[in-house]
């Protein structure tokens, strides 16, 4: 029974530990291997996963702020109805309460309350440049800096357009992490309270009625993209447009999106 079992543990008379046993030198190669190929994998699946955490916070938000829209109108009539008057505080007054908030502030006041969008200044990161940087627009008197109960923060502000008023909402998915880029964590929607017809930062050739739109809504795929426009979702632009390329493409970030 002795030698049977000392036959058996020893491979039927063969020596295991010589026979199965890695060389030091395989063992390098193998972890090597292993090491290259986690490189070349990782930033990758890093990239997809940071994609995929984009679209689903980007659709939610923008859900939210419809369906904030439709509660508003609900309330207070129709959205082309509402006194939208330049300095009206018409995000304040209309769309405000029936959103879920932590914290909001006037321009003017935000300093004093620690609260700043995007990086210290109000400043954002474009596609343009690895370094580059721009500062938000807005009147200290009629800005609103937003921070969403979901860690999401808004900036938004009024603008002039041929004398029509265009309620602009800067989104930053992630609050005041970074990467605070255009395209990446901070989108651009437009609330419009009429119908435009053929404005060239909104639309070509369609009307585009009362609502919440990402801007660039109502354009060509091409007019998105479009690289003679500093604005537009680009590598060399400012990436403004790059919530309604994702929505034309059906909530996609394809291939050629400037990720």
């Amino acid at each position: 029974m002795k030698k049977l079992f000392n036959y058996i543990t020893r491979g039927g008379g063969r020596n295991l530990s010589s026979a199965q046993a890695f060389t030091l030198a395989e063992v390098l190669v193998t972890l090597g291997i292993i090491g290259v190929v986690s490189a070349l994998t990782l930033p990758v699946l890093m990239a997809a996963y940071q994609k995929n955490v984009t679209l689903t916070q980007l659709k939610k938000s923008y859900s939210s702020l419809s369906q904030a829209v439709r509660l508003s109108e609900a309330d207070n009539g129709f959205l082309s109805d509402w006194d939208v008057g330049y300095g009206h505080n018409l995000f304040e007054n209309y769309i405000l309460p029936y959103l879920n908030i932590v914290d909001y502030c006037i321009l003017g006041e935000c300093e004093n309350k620690g609260i700043h969008f995007g990086l210290e200044g109000n400043k954002y990161v474009v596609p343009a440049g690895p370094n580059g940087t721009d500062k938000l627009p807005g009147d200290k008197d009629n800005t609103w800096i937003v921070v969403m109960s979901d860690g999401s923060m808004l900036y938004v502000y009024q603008s002039l357009y041929n004398n029509y008023v265009i309620s602009r909402i800067i989104l930053d998915l992630n609050g005041n992490k970074r990467p605070n880029r255009t395209g990446k964590d901070i989108f651009s929607l437009l609330l419009l309270t009429d119908s435009l017809v053929g404005n060239q930062d909104i639309a070509d050739t369609v009307i585009v009625k009362p609502g919440i739109y990402f801007e660039g809504f109502g354009q060509t795929r091409t007019a998105i993209t479009d690289r003679s426009k500093y604005y537009n979702c680009n590598k060399g632009g400012y990436a403004f447009t790059c919530g309604a390329l994702i929505q034309y493409d059906g909530w996609k970030i394809n291939k050629d999106y400037p990720w």
